[in-house]
């Protein structure tokens, strides 16, 4: 009956052990884990702070770039189109 007490003892201690060393590896993982989600938020914040202003003035410039060739092909169905018209220079006969 003593030998089973010690014995149902030991395992009680053994799993008490194993359960602390558990638990210990489960708050490393989870500092790892915060520090994997910092680490990735900031990237994501450096990635767009480095970026965004690339894209952003690159669409700017294709919406000038296409404001210009709009701009152009009005003046040039002005200037051309209306031939012998009010747009050309030519005096109204």
């Amino acid at each position: 009956m003593i030998s089973e007490l010690e014995w149902i003892k030991n395992i009680a201690q053994k799993i008490d052990q194993e359960n602390h060393n558990l638990m210990k590896k489960h708050m490393d993982l989870k500092a790892q884990y915060q520090t994997q989600e910092n680490d990735r938020e900031m990237l994501l914040k450096y990635a767009f702070l480095l970026f965004f202003p690339i894209f952003y003035f690159h669409s700017r410039k294709e919406k000038k770039r296409d404001f210009e060739k709009s701009t152009w092909a009005i003046w040039k169905t002005f200037k051309w189109g209306y031939e012998g018209r009010w747009g050309s220079g030519e005096k109204k006969r």
